[in-house]
């Protein structure tokens, strides 16, 4: 998503604001926080997907601990 071009109608999606009323309690995470906590849970940064080669090093480089604590980051934030 990174390294698509600024006017992909996909990349546009990532910063749509929804108006309107919203439901009672905590809000949602939206997908951009949760991409975010993933990347800092790795210890990535976003700029880093804008060179594919070096992505693909850091992601296939991670080690397995780093992993779990993502999966289990992704199990509390999204049961069942």
């Amino acid at each position: 998503m990174q390294r698509k071009s600024d006017d992909d109608w996909v990349k546009q999606c990532m910063n749509f604001v929804v108006t309107g009323p919203t439901s009672r309690g905590r809000p949602r995470k939206t997908w951009t926080e949760v991409v975010e906590g993933d990347l800092r849970t790795l210890g990535l940064e976003k700029d880093d997907a804008l060179d594919k080669k070096k992505w693909r090093r850091l992601i296939h480089c991670v080690d397995s601990d780093s992993w779990d604590r993502v999966i289990g980051h992704l199990v509390t934030a999204h049961p069942g």
